[in-house]
């Protein structure tokens, strides 16, 4: 005669911790997506994020004009291939300047002098990892990474006129 086993397990414990978690990393991109300076992530040389920021600060038309495009495209012309390339070499871990100036392009072709802060992040074991200078640089805890895209980089700028970046509003979500 055919017999059944079944294996019960209370959850609750689980479904508190995921509950939990979702709220932090509800509050990180929020605090991410209202910070004072712009802050992009890229991810396979294209941009995976932009924040309120780094939205106002080019003047793009929304958030999805800036999902999608290529790295270095609010970076003048005459400075992109540097952008781009010291980017790279980042990436692939050579020592690279993670601070320095460059200037920024906005959509309507205006011009103007950017201080650009980048640092790698890696995915390991579902959470994300900061490199040494970038936490010191940036005062996150690892409890605050948890589950964020896989290995990026991320790249801050800063305007220097600050009174565009409080203006900016999010239309849309965020991409996962």
């Amino acid at each position: 005669m055919p017999r059944l086993l079944a294996l019960c397990q209370d959850v609750t414990a689980f479904k508190r911790a995921q509950r939990d978690l979702l709220s932090q990393e509800r509050q990180f991109r929020q605090i991410l997506d209202r910070a004072p300076v712009a802050i992009g992530i890229t991810r396979e040389d294209h941009v995976s994020y932009a924040n309120e920021a780094l939205v106002a600060m080019h003047r793009l038309g929304s958030f999805e004009e800036a999902v999608g495009a290529p790295m270095g495209a609010w970076v003048a012309p005459e400075e992109r291939d540097a952008f781009v390339d010291r980017a790279r070499k980042q990436m692939a871990g050579h020592a690279t300047p993670s601070t320095y100036e460059t200037v920024g392009l906005r959509t309507d072709g205006s011009r103007f002098p950017v201080l650009v802060t980048a640092s790698m992040v890696r995915l390991s074991a579902g959470r994300l990892q900061l490199s040494e200078e970038a936490q010191e640089n940036s005062g996150m805890t690892r409890p605050a990474l948890r589950r964020w895209p896989p290995p990026v980089m991320a790249w801050g700028r800063r305007d220097r006129t600050g009174s565009e970046c409080a203006t900016a509003r999010r239309r849309t979500p965020l991409p996962v």
